[in-house]
């Protein structure tokens, strides 16, 4: 015998998707921050601390040749070249929010976003 769903239930199940909606649009607006560094490492190793106000191109070199192109625009940063096979760091999205980042594997190369 199959018991059919009543009032109850469909209440129940409205009531846990409002609130699943409801925490993560909390979530979601309340814990974006605007950053203010871009921290690069190279080989887990810290390569710099650049300033997000700045417009600037950084070059990072690894054996004496440029690997990656990284550019700071308008308070955004974003991988412009790479060297690497794949390039999918080049086509990740710009990011200028904290904890946010770029990777790039083959050279092992990460942006993060931080706040000073």
């Amino acid at each position: 015998m199959r018991k059919k769903f009543g009032r109850f239930d469909l209440f129940f199940f409205i009531c846990v998707f409002v609130i699943s909606a409801a925490l993560y649009a909390a979530k979601f607006f309340l814990t974006k921050s605007d950053g203010t560094l871009l921290v690069v490492t190279v080989d887990n190793s810290l390569y710099g601390k650049y300033d997000l106000s700045k417009n600037q191109t950084i070059k990072i070199k690894k054996d004496g040749h440029i690997k990656n192109v990284v550019k700071i625009k308008d308070g955004y940063a974003y991988m412009k070249e790479a060297d690497c096979p794949d390039k999918l760091c080049v086509h990740m999205k710009k990011i200028s929010q904290v904890n946010e980042t770029i990777v790039c594997l083959p050279n092992q190369v990460i942006l993060t976003i931080e706040k000073k």
